[in-house]
């Protein structure tokens, strides 16, 4: 973030460019960025961690997706603790949801609750412990076909077909049931990865993902 201000002028004159009384909202991850924008009144919003019970709300939607809360008091309990781990963050929530959807025991919940990957440092780990946790419990093959997207620049937008071509381009799907086709195959990759959720649309129901 080492620019000078004619670097700063250039990011912020596109935003002048807008009808009287209309207004721009501009998102980013850096307080310096926000600032160096100059706000009206000088104001800027952070966001703030959800609560326990937002987070739960999240989780719920994803952990027990066809399944009755209610007749998994066990599960229920667990899960809230699992929360309460995720620290308000509601990314953390909706992937360790999406890997304890098709978990049914107590004790593949409890794997999760106790992992040690929840006490590692930040030196230890550079990434949330939730989304370390889901990857962890990934299929061999859904792990080499998502590690394959570290070759995509940040942020970048692609189509299901688009990557399930240079997965099979790679050599990354190999057929293990009669006579299912590779596409197929990488269809059924592509939608777990976006079940979990590695993988979302980008937009409103547009044919992209990131």
């Amino acid at each position: 973030w080492n620019r000078n201000y004619e670097d700063w002028n250039n990011l912020r004159s596109p935003f002048r460019g807008g009808a009287k009384g209309s207004k721009v909202i501009v998102t980013t991850r850096n307080t310096q960025v926000a600032l160096m924008m100059e706000p009206s009144d000088n104001y800027h919003h952070s966001l703030e961690p959800l609560s326990d019970d937002d987070c739960w709300s999240i989780f719920v939607q994803h952990a027990f997706e066809n399944r009755d809360i209610q007749k998994h008091p066990n599960l229920k309990s667990i899960g809230k603790k699992i929360v309460e781990k995720c620290d308000g963050l509601p990314l953390a929530a909706k992937v360790l949801g999406g890997v304890l959807r098709s978990k049914q025991r107590d004790d593949e919940w409890e794997h999760i609750l106790n992992s040690k990957i929840w006490s590692l440092t930040d030196t230890e780990c550079d990434i949330i412990p939730a989304l370390g946790l889901s990857y962890h419990h990934l299929p061999a093959q859904l792990k080499r076909c998502f590690v394959y997207c570290a070759t995509f620049p940040q942020d970048y937008k692609f189509k299901e077909t688009e990557l399930i071509l240079l997965w099979m381009a790679e050599g990354l799907i190999q057929p293990l049931e009669g006579n299912k086709q590779m596409e197929d195959l990488g269809g059924e990759y592509f939608r777990e990865l976006v079940s979990r959720p590695f993988f979302q649309r980008s937009g409103n129901g547009g044919s992209r993902f990131v």
